[in-house]
């Protein structure tokens, strides 16, 4: 990018699959920007990946998630937030859940301005992954319609 060294922010997501193969997602938007994501965001001080995971769960969806399951992918991203650039890995868990109404709370201004990964508004959808037995699969969202593609 500039030379310039991106500050390390780790952060943990959840894949939630529910018995009917549906994974939920999260809208975020935020300053005219919209994107969909699993749920998750930045550790807190001393807080592991789990724990973090746990509590970004009840946050943005309200829903109370004993364990987060099995760490499954790494994710790292360089990117630009509020002038500051930040080099962002993540770790993915994925855990199997029941059905449930996704309620998430909503985000104040403050929390906006201070945590990169949440959003002033968040919204969530659900999509049917397809059977198991894909060795590595990719979830476009565009505009509300979800399709699951194989990767080679």
């Amino acid at each position: 990018m500039t030379g310039e060294t991106p500050t390390l922010r780790r952060a943990a997501r959840v894949l939630l699959l529910d018995e009917n193969r549906r994974v939920l997602l999260v809208r975020f938007s935020y300053r005219g920007k919209r994107w969909w994501a699993a749920p998750g965001g930045g550790l807190e001080d001393d807080e592991t990946h789990e724990e973090a995971a746990r509590r970004e769960i009840a946050e943005e969806t309200g829903f109370a998630l004993d364990e987060p399951g099995p760490w499954v992918w790494t994710r790292e991203d360089v990117f630009r937030f509020e002038g500051r650039l930040y080099r962002q890995r993540e770790r993915y868990f994925l855990a199997s859940v029941p059905a449930f109404e996704a309620r998430p709370k909503v985000i104040d201004a403050e929390e906006a301005r201070t945590r990169t990964s949440s959003a002033s508004r968040i919204s969530v959808h659900h999509s049917t992954c397809p059977a198991a037995g894909s060795s590595a699969l990719r979830l476009d969202v565009r505009d509300g319609q979800s399709t699951w593609s194989s990767i080679s």
